[in-house]
């Protein structure tokens, strides 16, 4: 109670495809594409979200350019938690 934590999320696990958005009403953050990065059919999408730097992994056909707004949906079940001061493992 009362610790800092830090929120760790990998970038397979941060989705804007139009039906994983549809199953995942609560998890979903609106941002703007930092930088983008192609691996043939897929991209990296880099963005911030209320002070953290995340990245999502997606199919090219869903890609959203530098400079727009995306819904990305979070999988709440594949998040880990770590204490701040420590970066022990609180959850996983």
């Amino acid at each position: 109670v009362g610790q800092q934590l830090i929120m760790g999320i990998r970038p397979e696990h941060i989705f804007n495809e139009p039906e994983v958005l549809a199953k995942m009403p609560d998890s979903q953050i609106e941002t703007t594409v930092k930088v983008f990065e192609m691996l043939g059919d897929d991209a990296l999408l880099y963005f911030d979200y209320a002070g953290a730097d995340l990245t999502a992994k997606t199919n090219m056909k869903y890609v959203v350019k530098v400079g727009e707004r995306g819904r990305f949906a979070l999988d709440m079940d594949q998040t880990h938690f770590f204490d701040k001061n420590s970066e022990e493992t609180i959850v996983n």
